[in-house]
């Protein structure tokens, strides 16, 4: 995820953000973070007026993002009196299904059967 968030950052010309994570998985593994709530309450604290969320570990709107940003994070920022928006979720833009299809036939079109064409 860090290096997906820098290179995030850096495609979007962003001198500084900041990496956390919206939900805990049900793993016994502990929790990489830090939370993104915490991390709302530290950029308010920090004097920060706004905070733009990518959730860049999804490419759909569902609940973790509907709920755990939109609504709950939402709520935490307002509390803490910093604005939050988040990007906007790929979902079925037809410019990534076009992404999505041309990456399909290429790992189609690279498996050859013994005889040479395409399976």
């Amino acid at each position: 995820m860090a290096a997906t968030a820098a290179a995030v950052a850096a495609r979007g010309g962003l001198k500084r953000y900041h990496l956390a994570y919206q939900s805990a998985g049900r793993t016994p593994e502990p929790w990489i973070g830090p939370e993104l709530g915490e991390m709302i309450r530290e950029l308010a604290a920090a004097g920060a007026r706004s905070a733009l969320v990518a959730p860049i570990g999804f490419v759909c709107d569902h609940t973790e993002v509907l709920f755990d940003i939109d609504v709950q994070a939402a709520a935490l920022a307002r509390e803490a009196g910093i604005g939050l928006r988040r990007t906007e979720s790929l979902n079925a833009s037809p410019l990534f299904i076009e992404l999505l299809a041309s990456l399909v036939e290429h790992a189609v079109g690279s498996r050859q059967t013994a005889d040479g064409r395409g399976r």
